[in-house]
């Protein structure tokens, strides 16, 4: 069943005032322990900007979250490939209820910048998933990260209170209760204008109107498999609501029985699974002997192969979207080379620039 909730225009539940600032390592150590004990994955470094830049685990915490939020992972190959994972998570986050304004900028995270934005980001995120019926994983302690009062008897929300928060709202447990039948709410969802909190029964059963769309019936299911849409991301093909599960997290179609699924996890058809890097090809690709089709990312900027060992090449004017495969880069230097500057070291077998093969070292200009 999907629950409607307004934001109160009047509040100030979606900026951080001067009274409500944080400790940012603190709040990254509390948004580092929810990472971990919904992916299930241990950071790999303590700094919390080089664990999370190449953007995975961000987007293993949101398909957590909601299964299939994001629907293509990149291999952390690139600089580029890891910029695009974390523009993924931005987009699942828009997805979950959050606004622009509570998200980062993907190159200030992976430039180790600006990192209070991304812990506003994980507060505003541990918020949402809070609100998300159908999500039943570790909650993250958003009471570590800044103020609260609860709504009702406008007390203080200590860390080790029992409370419920939702993205505009927030209540000791014992204070969460239906402004017309007095049961306690937020399990089962609610309906709020910014003041009075409503149960789901009490609203379906008042009358009157008002565009919630059919939000009370709960009867809207996949077309394909039949199971409730509720808290599942969806997408309408031909006339029909399909689950995750049954389209294609590639093109959208419809998923028959020869579905594959991709290294992160994702259903798709298997013409728009990459024969590379193993996840959905979204954009466009080459068919490649042997391979079959393989995504943009895991192609040669310069020769248009396929490979799993691409990087920026040295003296590309910072230009970190250019990947080259070894045979297009000097193996000493890392310059780009061309057709008729690639030399053979006997010595070690590597493709080289001419300076490096002959021993001068320091190839030219890229």
């Amino acid at each position: 069943m999907a629950y409607k909730r307004v934001d109160n225009p009047e509040g100030n539940a979606n900026k951080f005032t001067d009274d409500s600032a944080f400790d940012v390592a603190l709040a990254l150590r509390e948004g580092r322990a929810w990472i971990e004990r919904v992916t299930g994955d241990a950071f790999a470094s303590d700094d919390f900007a080089t664990a999370t830049r190449d953007g995975v685990l961000l987007c293993k915490l949101a398909n957590g979250i909601r299964p299939g939020v994001v629907r293509r992972l990149n291999k952390p190959r690139t600089p580029f490939a890891c910029r695009e994972n974390l523009s993924f998570f931005l987009d699942a986050c828009r997805s979950l209820g959050l606004r622009d304004a509570q998200l980062f900028d993907t190159a200030a995270l992976y430039d180790g910048k600006r990192l209070r934005d991304v812990a506003i980001c994980l507060y505003w995120l541990g918020r949402a998933a809070r609100g998300i019926i159908s999500y039943k994983g570790p909650n993250l302690n958003v009471a570590a990260f800044t103020k609260l009062k609860c709504g009702r008897c406008k007390q203080p929300i200590n860390e080790k209170d029992e409370y419920v928060v939702t993205m505009d709202q927030q209540w000791h447990t014992k204070c969460a209760k239906c402004d017309k039948c007095s049961k306690p709410v937020g399990a089962d969802g609610y309906f709020s204008d910014g003041k009075s909190v409503i149960c789901p029964p009490c609203n379906g059963g008042g009358g009157g109107g008002g565009g919630s769309g059919g939000d009370g019936d709960g009867g809207e299911k996949c077309d394909n498999c039949k199971t409730p849409l509720a808290g599942k991301e969806c997408v309408a093909v031909a006339g029909k609501q399909l689950c995750c599960d049954c389209s294609c997290g590639a093109c959208n179609r419809p998923l028959d029985s020869k579905k594959v699924k991709t290294d992160s996890g994702i259903f798709v058809c298997p013409t728009c699974k990459c024969g590379v890097c193993g996840e959905g090809i979204t954009g466009a690709y080459a068919n490649v002997p042997g391979k079959g089709r393989v995504c943009q990312n895991c192609l040669c900027d310069q020769c248009h192969q396929p490979s799993d060992d691409l990087k920026p090449p040295a003296k590309c004017g910072n230009n970190e979207k250019s990947k080259f495969c070894p045979s297009c880069r000097c193996g000493d230097c890392g310059i780009k080379i061309g057709d008729g500057e690639r030399f053979k070291d006997p010595n070690d077998g590597k493709t080289k620039c001419k300076p490096c093969a002959s021993g001068g070292g320091g190839g030219g200009g890229g």
